[in-house]
């Protein structure tokens, strides 16, 4: 067997504030969207887990064969946080990662963002 060399992948980490009220809670829109950003990024989904709340925030993970993507929303506040990790092991995915936190600046339209970038 071959050994591959391991290449750090890009993990985004992002808190958005002032956010559009219907992106606070917007489960099924925001999981659409996030599917179908799967599927053009050529990325495998693994499954999902989310959970609404009374208010109608949400907190969802989506594992990814690559890794995975993570949201919380907060619309009392309209803040949302999320991370978007996608490993490097058999290609170079941090376009992917930049495409996808595209993608959710697009949909929550945070006004101040807040990001940590981090190579693992």
């Amino acid at each position: 067997m071959q050994a591959i060399d391991y290449k750090e992948g890009l993990h985004l980490l992002v808190q958005g504030k002032q956010c559009t009220p219907v992106s606070m809670t917007g489960l099924h829109a925001f999981l659409e969207l996030a599917e179908s950003t799967i599927v053009e990024l050529n990325l495998t989904k693994t499954g999902i887990v989310t959970h609404q709340f009374e208010n109608g925030g949400y907190t969802l993970v989506i594992g990814l064969t690559e890794s995975h993507l993570s949201v919380h929303t907060w619309p009392e506040y309209g803040i949302v946080n999320y991370d978007i990790y996608l490993s490097n092991y058999l290609e170079v995915n941090d376009d992917k990662v930049l495409a996808f936190d595209a993608m959710m600046k697009a949909f929550f339209r945070p006004q101040q963002v807040r990001e940590t970038k981090i190579s693992r």
